[in-house]
């Protein structure tokens, strides 16, 4: 039931209206990340500034986007500041979407295609572009880098 109620958090985090008055801990936002990763997928969660509502909020679409690349499992790590974020996912056997990944680099306005499952690399350069942050991507053996 904990690992429901947190993944239903989680998802209103992602997905939810973000008011840009809204600040979110470091702790509230670890309470939600830590139940929700705890698997084949660890967290190493290096943020320690607490987040505007609409950043955190992109920080969980990055961190499913990153989620996506390591299917086998491994490591999600997000560090940086508010202003600028890095996530990296770290694995044994990476497989990013090539196309997916291109999404969030590019144009919003080219994600028409994406598959439901798939939706946060749809979202994720929508949500930047209206924080006025831009995406950089890096896919490497062994790495694959979100910043912003």
């Amino acid at each position: 039931a904990a690992h429901a109620s947190a993944r239903i958090r989680y998802f209103r985090l992602a997905f939810g209206l973000a008011s840009t008055t809204q600040v979110m801990s470091v702790s509230d936002i670890t309470d939600i990340l830590r139940d929700v990763y705890s698997g084949a997928v660890r967290l190493d969660w290096q943020v320690t500034e607490p987040l505007a509502r609409p950043v955190a909020q992109a920080a969980v679409l990055g961190l499913m986007c990153a989620e996506q690349a390591i299917p086998h499992g491994g490591t999600l790590h997000i560090s940086g500041l508010p202003g600028a974020l890095v996530i990296q996912a770290t694995g044994q056997r990476l497989n990013p979407n090539a196309a997916h990944w291109s999404l969030l680099i590019g144009s919003p306005d080219n994600a028409t295609d994406v598959p439901p499952a798939q939706v946060q690399f749809a979202l994720l350069p929508v949500l930047l572009q209206e924080l006025g942050r831009v995406a950089q991507v890096t896919l490497n053996e062994g790495v694959v880098t979100l910043r912003f």
